[in-house]
């Protein structure tokens, strides 16, 4: 310990642990855990009164330790001094010792407990997931001095992060741990059996690796799975033994002690290197030069060979692709094999088949390979060869378009020549597919490796010039990496010595590694009965639960997603904007003046999306209402009529209470009717709709149902109100309730604007109520997504009686994905309606599943808050909830919003302030210099330009492409996992019933149905989620590159601010609408029975009937989907580009014009002024 002590510099706390980890004497079992997980009533019950306090907050503020002796309670306060209590006790006053974590570091308390004797003591933690630093403090400092863990988790809160994190981590360390279960009477078993609960416990701690030694299941209350009495037999079984265990559980912690003593040494080097990485930055030089010195010396041998190590790196990772790419799976291999056998001379169909039956066989058995062929190609080698080309430095080739052309024609497609020029003339074993498909796999590959160095070589000719000035920078580097020598060797002695230390240290604690001794003797001893003599109940009768409130005063500490301090305020603004009226506009700063000025307006009047979404009832207008404080937006209680209801604050033209509705147009009925007519299997035409009889169409599924009763309404809507079509009125709030509740009318709304005033309009914020995610009306769900990309900020609300319901879900996992493409976007989801919560148990049961759903969706750390909108205007005690939320919207999200574009503002006055330093420099030249400058300033714009229009922009539109075909690529990949997948769910013995063969063969064919529709209306809603993904994806490659080309501007022209023109980008589908036409009727045709159909082997093959054919029509649909839409990329990339090069242009010229107006004009002074005011405000205030 004394050449550790000595390397180590051990510190006060860590001498201070050592000293008691020797001085320790007995087995200590410790008490850890979430708070409120009923650790402080285990132990009451345990001693068999109430010692410790209990409540719903945390209680045990500091280490609490019981053990064996004459009644004392010792408080150890964190100045060190100590005070005894004997006799009589204040148990009140203890109970406050206890949850004072501030001013008391640890209570000892002994009593005569019978189970204490042997040495043994009982430690009781603050929560593991305390916010307070003191707590959490305590809990570690107990871990590393108690033998043995006991682990308690609340029976709602078993799987979070927290706990079993927790878990892992002691588990990790060889910490001896026992899990309970705490508060199992809480477990309803007509929700879900015991056994089923307890086995998904048993799977989370083994697939988190989590060791443990049992686990128990407890409550003090009664319950039919309570094991409390298995867990106090096996702790009196341990202390029982507690003498015998104590020597070699010290030996247990002083190897733990080690490893902590080992990552603390670890930290300090990483600060020491911290220390170093500034010093050496003071040099010029960064900590990576340091420690990857050889690395470096051998990347500036590598540049100076050039291109030779480039080109041999590209061969060694395409070896590698090649090696690895499977291109004919198991799938593909069987549909090659089925068509080879195809192919053979004898190939026969039945006894009748005629040869133009089998030629057609032949052929749509090879399309069906050349289909999943190519997809195999593209997905296993085209996308990784161009992906693996676009890493080369594409800004730094003399011409970029000769290789983004190549790389672009870098393909392969199989055609059904290359599928038949290898197939022999004669007979062939079955066994000759995989040599087959082993031949044509080479092909493929040798013709895709001869392209891609071909592409390579046209790389390598643009890039001679960059290699050859890579060579001369490496020349230069080699000097600098000599001069850095001094610094290597400094800083390689000091991390050998650290490493030396820790080698030490862990020599250590290598000798103490007990190799399981301690862990083994604890099985073996829990499976012994033991006894224990009843404790005298005189010192039970002194322990009085006091009747004061034991609770502390609390404060919630409210979640934030930002700092609430906003770095520009409104004044500081206004300041600007007075300081820059100040200046006169003169031609060479009108633009910039105009430009700031919009910006300062802008803020002044800023304006903040947020939207709701949810299902249909879910309580979006309650809560829309409750935000608002009034009773403003009308709920519709049609779920296939909704509106999209915009509230925002009044303005000149509408005053407050005023309503803007828009009626749909004609085209956008056509388009409704057009995705109901794909649902329901008919043609429907905005001209013939009114004959379609409603009451002789058999609707079999839900979704039909409600379509049909939307086409009632839509009927009578036509024949009343048809004049309200592309019409747009202002009516008053009552006169829009009137309309929404009136379904006929309310069928025909596209959009309502509500102009109002209230506390949330008043902070620039505007809330857009959209469609219920569960509509059958295809269109809203293309709202809904448009809306997702128009807003600053998501609200989706569930509802408590149903909440996460499979619309929630399916809506929710494409927002995960969709969110993925904002640099910002944020999200908020609101468990409504919590007042229906029957207790809190109740209320944390589906808080739990709501969150847990959330992550499942893959929602990364959802945001949930729990309220009643209701609440909210009965003036009720839990809408304190709401004031939370509330609070949440007000302060940390609506700063974080302004934040951002009080950023952008920031640093286009920098900008601004950069032009004028580069204007002041340039005025104060010589009038000769001015001009040799000023032809520069010409050429090199020109040039830029000249560059700009030659790019054309295929780099972002590559980009953009390959994801795109990427994406469709993943989605023809998932139809049969989800189809598959969904089947059960709608085909299973309790869903298929009835009285007779007759009722139960309909049954099925309505299921089969019904899980057609749900399969292909989420493939829906996974193609519109697509295509809005792929529109952001070419949103931000595009603003990516223009962002590139400004950088690349601006290294040799400073002061120049590219232009931008906001885009908004949309897609659509080329068919609308998936649809599938499924033989579910032959399907149906064969059943026999029940017992038949689920028994034998008939479900089965149903189900891949069905799942196959629908895979087929789906895929060749999406395939059609992914050409239209990558012809839309092209056009829309086009005219993205000439734009944008139209705008580069104009700016050029007036870039141009205003230098030359800087080359006559004698304003230094003035230039000077302004540029010194606004670096002034920007050091300042900014």
């Amino acid at each position: 310990m004394n050449d550790v002590k000595e390397h180590a510099n051990l510190t006060d706390n860590e001498q201070l642990q050592w000293e008691r980890i020797q001085s320790k004497n007995t087995l200590s079992i410790a008490l850890s855990g979430h708070f409120s997980a009923g650790k402080s009533s285990l132990i009451n019950h345990l001693t068999g009164v109430p010692i410790l306090p209990t409540s719903p907050i945390p209680t045990s503020a500091n280490q609490i330790t019981i053990a064996h002796g004459d009644l004392e309670v010792v408080v150890v306060h964190t100045d060190g001094t100590e005070k005894s209590f004997q006799g009589t006790i204040d148990w009140a006053a203890i109970k406050r010792y206890a949850m004072d974590g501030a001013n008391v570091e640890k209570l000892m308390i002994y009593a005569p407990i019978p189970f204490l004797q042997h040495a043994g003591s009982l430690i009781d933690t603050p929560g593991v997931d305390s916010t307070d630093p003191t707590h959490q403090h305590v809990t570690l400092e107990a871990l590393f001095t108690t033998d043995i863990l006991l682990y308690v988790m609340d029976y709602n809160h078993v799987k979070s992060e927290t706990n079993l994190g927790f878990l892992k981590q002691l588990s990790d360390e060889g910490k001896p741990l026992f899990i309970v279960v705490n508060q199992v009477d809480k477990h309803r078993d007509d929700e879900l059996s015991f056994q089923s609960y307890k086995q998904s416990i048993l799977d989370t701690l083994a697939e988190w690796g989590i060791a443990y030694h049992d686990l128990f299941f407890t409550t003090i209350k009664e319950s039919p799975h309570d094991e409390l009495e298995r867990l106090k037999a096996v702790l009196m079984s341990l202390f029982f033994y507690g003498n015998e265990l104590v020597k070699a559980g010290k030996t247990k912690i002083e190897h733990s002690f080690y490893k902590s003593i080992q990552r603390r040494v670890e930290d300090d080097w990483a600060e020491e290197r911290a220390s170093f990485t500034e010093t050496l930055q003071h040099k010029g030089y960064q900590l990576t030069d340091i420690e990857n010195y050889e690395e470096h010396v051998e990347k500036v041998a590598q540049a100076e060979q050039g291109s030779v190590a480039r080109h041999q790196h590209f061969l060694q990772e395409w070896d590698n692709l090649f090696r690895q790419a499977t291109v004919f799976n198991s799938i593909l291999t069987e549909k090659t094999a089925n068509w080879l056998d195809a192919m053979r001379p004898n190939f026969k169909m039945g006894l009748f088949a005629s040869k133009r039956k089998m030629a057609q066989e032949r052929i749509h058995r090879q399309e069906e390979v050349l289909h999943e062929l190519n997809d195999q190609i593209n997905k296993q080698l085209v996308f990784h060869l161009r992906q693996s080309l676009q890493s080369l430095p594409l800004e730094e080739m003399t011409n970029q378009s000769i290789f983004l052309d190549a790389i672009q024609s870098l393909s392969f497609t199989a055609t059904p020549s290359f599928l038949e020029e290898a197939v022999p003339k004669t007979t062939f074993a079955d066994s000759f597919v995989y040599q087959y498909t082993k031949e044509r796999t080479e092909d493929i590959k040798r013709q895709l490796k001869k392209q891609a160095l071909d592409v390579l070589s046209i790389a390598e000719e643009q890039l001679r010039v960059y290699d050859e000035q890579k060579k001369q920078e490496a020349h230069k580097r080699r000097h600098q990496l000599e001069a850095m020598k001094p610094y290597v060797s400094h800083y390689l002695s000091a991390r050998e010595r650290k490493e030396t230390v820790i080698r030490e240290i862990m020599k250590e604690a290598n000798r103490r590694d007990d190799k399981g001794a301690f862990s083994n003797a604890l099985k073996e001893i829990v499976t012994k009965k033991v006894h224990f003599e009843e404790s005298p109940s005189s010192w039970k009768e002194q322990v009085k639960q006091s009747t004061e409130a034991t609770l502390l005063p609390t404060i919630k500490t409210e979640r934030r997603l930002t700092n609430e301090r906003i770095g520009v305020t409104d004044e500081a603004i206004a300041e600007l904007h007075k300081t820059m009226n100040q200046f006169e506009k003169k031609a060479y700063t009108q633009d910039w003046h105009e430009q700031l000025e919009q910006e300062i307006a802008h803020i002044q009047t800023e304006q903040f999306t947020l939207s709701l979404f949810g299902a249909f009832s879910a309580g979006k207008s309650s809560l829309a209402n409750a935000l608002l404080g009034g009773k403003v937006l009308p709920a519709s209680p049609h779920p296939t009529t909704a509106t999209v209801t915009t509230v925002t604050r009044p303005t000149s033209g509408y005053a407050n209470g005023d309503v803007f509705v828009q009626y749909k147009t004609y085209e956008q009925l056509r388009g409704e009717l057009t995705s109901i007519s794909q649902l329901l299997d008919v043609s429907l035409t905005l001209e013939q709709f009114q004959r379609f009889r409603t009451k002789t169409y058999q609707a079999t599924t839900a979704a039909k149902k409600q379509a049909l009763s939307y086409i009632e309404t839509l009927q009578k809507s036509m024949k009343r109100f048809e004049s309200f079509i592309e019409q747009d009125e202002v009516v008053s709030l009552a006169d829009l309730s009137e309309k929404i509740v009136n379904e006929d009318v309310a069928c025909l709304i596209a959009n309502a604007t509500i102009y109002y005033e209230c506390e949330w309009t008043k902070r620039g914020l505007t809330l857009v109520d959209t469609p219920g995610v569960n509509s059958i009306n295809g269109r809203h769900t293309n709202v809904a997504y448009e809306q997702v990309k128009a807003s600053d900020a998501i609200l989706y609300v569930t509802y408590y009686n149903h909440s996460f319901s499979r619309a929630d879900a399916q809506f929710i996992e494409q927002l995960g994905k969709m969110n993925k493409q904002f640099a910002s976007k944020k999200l908020y989801f609101i468990l409504n309606a919590i007042d229906l919560a029957a207790n809190e148990q109740e209320r944390q049961g589906v808080e739990s599943f709501v969150m847990r759903s959330l992550e499942e969706a893959g929602i990364d750390d959802p945001a949930l808050f729990s309220l009643s909108s209701k609440n909210v205007f009965e003036e009720q005690a839990s809408s304190t909830d709401f004031d939370y939320f509330k609070q949440e919207l007000y302060g940390p999200l609506l700063t974080s919003l302004k934040e951002a574009n009080r950023t952008s503002f920031v640093a286009n006055v920098n900008q601004y302030v950069l032009y004028l330093q580069e204007a002041e420099v340039f005025t104060a030249l010589p009038d000769g210099e001015k001009q040799v400058q000023l032809q520069q300033f010409e050429q090199q714009l020109s040039t830029m330009l000249d560059s700009f229009k030659q790019d054309f922009g295929k780099s972002f539109h590559m980009k953009v492409e390959q994801e795109a075909s990427e994406l469709f690529a993943y989605l023809r990949e998932r139809i049969p996992y989800v189809s598959r997948d969904r089947f059960i769910e709608f085909i299973n013995v309790a869903t298929i019933v009835g009285p007779s063969r007759k009722k139960q063969k309909e049954t099925l064919a309505a299921q089969l149905a019904t899980w057609n529709e749900d399969s292909v209306f989420y493939l829906n809603q996974e193609l519109k989620a697509t295509m809005t993904r792929i529109s952001l994806m070419l949103q931000r490659a595009f603003e990516q590159w223009k962002k590139e080309w400004q950088q690349s501007v601006q290294a040799t022209v400073p002061g120049f601010q590219f232009p931008h023109a906001k885009q908004s980008i949309q897609l659509e589908t080329l068919q609308g609408t998936l649809t599938t036409t499924l033989s579910i009727e032959s399907n149906v045709g064969s059943f026999q029975s029940l017992k038949d159909f689920f028994e034998g082997s008939r479900v089965k093959q149903v189900k891949e009937t069905l799942v196959e054919e629908l895979v087929q029509q789906i895929r060749a649909s999406l395939r059609k989907e992914e050409e239209h839409t990558q012809q839309m990329l092209q056009e829309i990339s086009t005219k993205l580009f000439e734009k944008q090069a139209k705008l580069l242009e104009a700016k050029v010229v007036a870039e141009i014009t205003k230098r030359r107006q800087l080359y006559t004009a004698t304003i230094q002074e003035s230039i000077q002024a302004e540029r010194s005011a606004l670096q002034q405000w920007v050091n300042e205030k900014a």
